[in-house]
């Protein structure tokens, strides 16, 4: 996604719907009807049941993912990006957190619906860098989750810290990634044809509709 995002742009839409869809699905059921006692097997069964329903959801939602792909990639990347920032300075409140989260992801909504020629490459960069960096997190620690914001000590921050680099390497990889991503990407033909294919229908309906509402007459073509 850092280096190549624009090219599975709405394959990545279509994954997290699948995600979304699966881990709903599952939490509902789970506390729902599960205790300490259920079974390992009937917790799989339930799993794959959840996987099943989100392949589901992606596979009828494809089409207005496509046309929504750009503003929900934008909006993720506020979200993810405001986040890291918020980590970064210690927000230590917990509605103050998701308050700036909430504005992370309206304004990357805005940007992408403004500049969706960004999004694509400079957006995808963005998100796969803040991906990559929180997979480090997970791997080497030192990265603060939900749970340990509030233990998070940004006043005594020093730069051996693993989130001072976790936050470089966010930069690095994002401003390597946007580069590389608007140099083989940004006038790529065969991209621009698959969008213009994607919404060809989606047009042609737009403009009949307008020329039924002046009064204008559908012409047969040949």
């Amino acid at each position: 996604m850092t280096f190549a995002g624009a090219k599975f742009l709405f394959q990545l839409v279509s994954a997290f719907v699948t995600c979304i869809t699966s881990i709903v699905f599952y939490l509902l059921i789970s506390n729902i009807f599960f205790d300490a006692k259920t079974a390992d097997w009937l917790r799989i069964i339930t799993l794959i049941i959840a996987l099943a329903a989100g392949l589901g959801a992606a596979f009828l939602s494809y089409k207005l993912s496509v046309k929504f792909a750009i503003p929900i990639i934008a909006g993720a990347g506020g979200a993810f990006g405001f986040k890291l920032i918020s980590n970064v300075a210690g927000i230590r409140n917990e509605y103050g957190a998701i308050a700036f989260l909430i504005v992370g992801v309206v304004a990357g909504v805005y940007l992408g619906m403004k500049l969706n020629v960004f999004v694509k490459t400079i957006g995808t960069a963005f998100l796969g860098s803040y991906i990559l960096t929180r997979g480090a997190g997970f791997w080497f620690g030192g990265f603060p989750s939900a749970g340990s914001v509030s233990k998070f000590d940004h006043k005594n921050l020093k730069a051996s810290d693993k989130i001072v680099w976790y936050f470089f390497g966010f930069i690095v990889f994002f401003i390597a990634g946007s580069v590389v991503q608007w140099k083989l990407f940004h006038n790529n033909a065969e991209l621009e044809a698959e969008h213009d294919e994607m919404f060809k229908g989606q047009d042609e309906d737009e403009g009949e509709s307008m020329c039924n509402c002046f009064g204008g007459e559908k012409k047969e073509t040949i």
